[in-house]
């Protein structure tokens, strides 16, 4: 029994032709290409990790009103330099009379 031509026709008509296929895979990525175009991507889980860690640091108009807000440490270096040395004070007050012992002289003396 053969293949009846209509049948055989209409069933070949219902196919896809050989150059639209082929045409058709051709505008469809390479497989490969796009697997090794993913592995150049983050990964979203160390994405989402690395954005939460960032949203945690100071942004940088805090950190400069806040650096601003200190003092610079020229002038710190500066304004110490123009205070007595604690060692100096120490040995100068070290010199001076007790005033305990300065009432007490004075008192004798008044009393003469």
């Amino acid at each position: 029994m053969k293949a009846n031509t209509t049948d055989l026709t209409n069933g070949l008509a219902s196919k896809a032709n050989t150059a639209d296929v082929t045409a058709g895979l051709a505008s469809k990525a390479d497989q490969t290409a796009v697997t090794a175009g993913l592995a150049l991507k983050a990964d979203q889980s160390a994405l989402n990790t690395a954005t939460d860690a960032i949203a945690l640091k100071a942004n940088t108009t805090d950190l400069t009103n806040g650096l601003a807000s200190k003092a610079n440490t020229v002038d710190v270096t500066a304004g110490l330099a123009s205070k007595a040395d604690q060692t100096a004070v120490t040995a100068g007050l070290a010199l001076k009379a007790d005033q305990s012992a300065l009432n007490t002289a004075t008192d004798a003396i008044a009393l003469k």
